[in-house]
C-alpha cells in the first residue's frame, strides 16, 4: 500500500516538472537536465529547469504543454522553467527563437526573457 502511494506521488511530481517535448531536431542539439548532457532527438522530453542548446547550423522545435511551440535557430540556448503559478518561463541565453503561442488557460501564460527585453502572454485567450 505504501509503495503504491509513493508511486502516485512520484508520478505527480514528474508530471509537474514536464514542460514539453522536442518535435523536430535537425543537426546537433542537446538537452541538459540536472547537469547531465543528452543528445536531443525528436520526442525527447523537456522538463522545467532543463537547458536546450542547438549547435551552429542546427534547428529544433519544442512543444510546450501550455500550448506553445518554440523554434530554436542554430547556435541558440534556452533555459526552460516555470515562473509564477501556471506561467511557463523561457530564458533565451544565446541565439534566436520564434514562439507560436496558442490559447492559454485562465491564469496561465508564457514569459520569454532575453538580456534586453521581456515578452509575456497571459490567458484566458490569445
Amino acid at each position: 500500500m505504501i509503495a503504491i502511494i509513493l508511486f502516485v506521488f512520484s508520478a505527480a511530481a514528474v508530471a509537474d516538472d514536464m514542460a514539453g517535448k522536442l518535435l523536430y531536431v535537425e543537426g546537433k542539439a542537446s538537452v541538459i537536465s540536472s547537469g547531465q548532457v543528452a543528445e536531443a532527438h525528436k520526442g525527447s522530453p523537456v522538463k522545467n529547469g532543463d537547458t536546450v542548446r542547438t549547435d551552429a547550423g542546427a534547428k529544433a522545435k519544442i512543444y510546450l504543454v501550455n500550448n506553445a511551440v518554440l523554434d530554436l535557430s542554430g547556435g541558440s540556448e534556452i533555459l526552460i522553467g516555470s515562473d509564477h503559478g501556471q506561467e511557463q518561463g523561457i530564458d533565451l541565453k544565446l541565439g534566436r527563437i520564434r514562439a507560436m503561442i496558442g490559447k492559454q488557460k485562465k491564469n496561465s501564460g508564457v514569459r520569454i526573457r532575453t538580456n534586453s527585453a521581456i515578452m509575456r502572454v497571459r490567458g484566458p485567450e490569445v
